[in-house]
């Protein structure tokens, strides 16, 4: 798998000091290309704005190609436990970051 500390879109979800967009940081997917796996976010930020590129028509797999910025892997079943990971892991560095409130827990 590619190096993932050098991915903008990973290293800015699990940073907390960065903006959310309804209550989310980054939301994955994942597609079949040229017989690969790949998982790409549908959420970036965009000229200091985080965008859902579907809801501004935007195709999020050509634009993961274009920045060359997606994960490759070998099954589906792969790219969704690495996501599912992926989530925890940006729940636990945001809410680190957070005052307690109650019991309410809030979803990546």
């Amino acid at each position: 798998m590619e190096n993932i500390q050098n991915i903008e879109w990973i290293k800015r979800a699990l940073d907390p000091s960065t903006p959310m967009l309804n209550n989310q940081t980054v939301r994955t997917e994942y597609s079949e290309l040229d017989g690969k796996i790949v998982l790409y976010p549908t959420i970036r930020m965009i000229d200091g704005q985080l965008v859902n590129l579907r809801e501004q028509g935007i195709d999020p797999v050509k634009y993961a190609v274009e920045m060359g910025d997606f994960l490759s892997f070998n099954t589906a079943e792969e790219a969704d436990q690495f996501s599912k990971m992926f989530s925890e892991m940006v729940g636990r560095s945001r809410s680190a970051e957070r005052p307690a409130q109650g019991n309410s827990r809030d979803v990546f």
